[in-house]
């Protein structure tokens, strides 16, 4: 009951002595008091106008990628890249669309090789929770990040018998696939790596996430051929 006294008492203050606040005492009354309260309100806003938004503009994807590596591309050149490279895409959901979707990563490092802002942490933490979805990914890399997923155990689908120029007998370099004739591709470094991520999936896996592995690995074949 004190508590709600108490409340009570602050907001007759507040109301009396309002009026004859400066600004500047407005404004820290308010950060003083409801800061919490507006981003609670914005957090919740954002959620629900996000979720609005995806299931009004909701696409079904026929193929996952991702873009992991330090060189930044616009979205506008992701757009172009995912168009381009729903030609070599099949349709997972007979819809007639050929539609991949790339979710780009940037992760940049300082000379310790540490991230080097809260942004890296930030998309490096993305790239766990992508990773840990179990999807199949096409995935377009820097060298340092594949050579940080061959440290971390993380396995692609071996390809040596399509391409004689396949690193590793598993990934190839950007300049030696069809990627390197496409204009959208043209921004990212020619010794990037290109790859699917070997998924062994067990029994009770969907006939759709199979089917997805499957059409992934197909389309990494045909730009690597």
């Amino acid at each position: 009951m004190k508590h709600k006294d108490d409340r009570v008492r602050l907001e007759m203050y507040t109301k009396k002595y309002w009026k004859d606040m400066t600004p500047k005492a407005k404004l820290t009354y308010f950060f003083d008091y409801y800061t919490w309260h507006t981003v609670i309100a914005i957090a919740a806003l954002i959620i629900i106008i996000s979720t609005i938004v995806s299931i009004v503009t909701h696409v079904d994807t026929d193929m996952y990628a991702l873009y992991v590596g330090s060189c930044y591309i616009e979205g506008d050149q992701v757009d172009a890249m995912e168009n381009d490279l729903s030609k070599y895409v099949t349709d997972l959901d007979g819809d007639k669309k050929n539609t991949p979707e790339i979710t780009p990563i940037f992760l940049t490092k300082d000379s310790k090789g540490n991230s080097d802002s809260d942004y890296a942490m930030a998309m490096q933490q993305k790239l766990s929770v992508e990773l840990a979805s179990g999807s199949p990914f096409l995935f377009i890399l820097s060298p340092e990040e594949y050579a940080h997923f061959k440290d971390i155990g993380l396995e692609f689908v071996n390809v040596k018998d399509v391409s004689d120029k396949a690193v590793d007998g598993v990934v190839v370099k950007k300049k030696d696939s069809k990627l390197a004739k496409m204009e959208s591709f043209k921004a990212i470094p020619d010794d990037y790596l290109i790859g699917v991520s070997y998924m062994d999936y067990p029994a009770s896996t969907s006939k759709k996430k199979l089917k997805m592995y499957e059409n992934t690995i197909k389309t990494f074949k045909e730009l690597i051929r």
